[in-house]
């Protein structure tokens, strides 16, 4: 019982790290001057200073690494399955809408990108 509850903390912490990742990757692919991981009680944060009109790409790069990756484990299959299916469930959760996630930044996004256009 304790080496399941090893195993799923371990990989609840490479699915953070992943996702993580992800922002920081497409920061520095996006032209980012600064990137910085910023750490808090709730989670973790990449806080990147990116040119305009490349916000949406690294918005949405946390929650595609975490889906890529969950991806790719669930087709190892094995004892992968589950940090595979942890994976990504936390791509889509990330895109939900609510508080500060990654979707609400993201529909804040589109919405202002369609309000100065409109």
């Amino acid at each position: 019982m304790l080496t399941l509850l090893v195993a799923v903390v371990l990989s609840v912490v490479a699915v953070l790290v992943i996702h993580e990742a992800g922002h920081a990757l497409a920061a520095c692919a996006l032209g980012a001057r600064r990137v910085r991981l910023a750490l808090r009680p709730w989670g973790a944060a990449i806080l990147a200073e990116l040119p305009p009109g490349r916000v949406l790409p690294f918005v949405l790069a946390g929650p595609l690494a975490s889906a890529a990756a969950g991806a790719l484990l669930l087709g190892v299959g094995g004892i992968f399955v589950v940090p595979g299916a942890l994976s990504v469930a936390f791509a889509f959760l990330c895109l939900v809408p609510q508080g500060n996630s990654d979707g609400a930044q993201a529909l804040s996004l589109v919405r202002s990108s369609f309000r100065r256009r409109g």
